[in-house]
């Protein structure tokens, strides 16, 4: 639905010599060891972040799990239900 500019652009480019000149070579530097170490020791902390993460909310669920059962199973208290009228919106 939109207009497009670019259908009627034409580009026309001419080359003075069509032989390639290689005026300088640049060579990468090597991956050296200091950033090899710093790259592995990046991914090994993300994963063992992630697996402490993982263990702590295993651990959280398993201590709410033993809360909530022992409160059921040995807990004082009336744990009866008591039946509340429905609001209607009246005053």
């Amino acid at each position: 639905m939109g207009i497009s500019v670019l259908a009627d652009v034409k580009i026309y480019v001419y080359f003075e010599d069509l032989r390639t000149r290689v005026t300088e070579t640049v060579q990468a530097q090597p991956y050296e060891w200091v950033e090899l170490m710093a790259d592995i020791g990046g991914v090994a902390s993300l994963w063992l972040g992630l697996s402490v993460l993982g263990v702590l909310e295993i651990v959280h669920m398993l201590v709410e799990l033993s809360v909530v059962g022992f409160s059921k199973c040995c807990g004082k208290g009336d744990h009866s239900v008591t039946p509340v009228k429905p609001f209607d919106g009246s005053a």
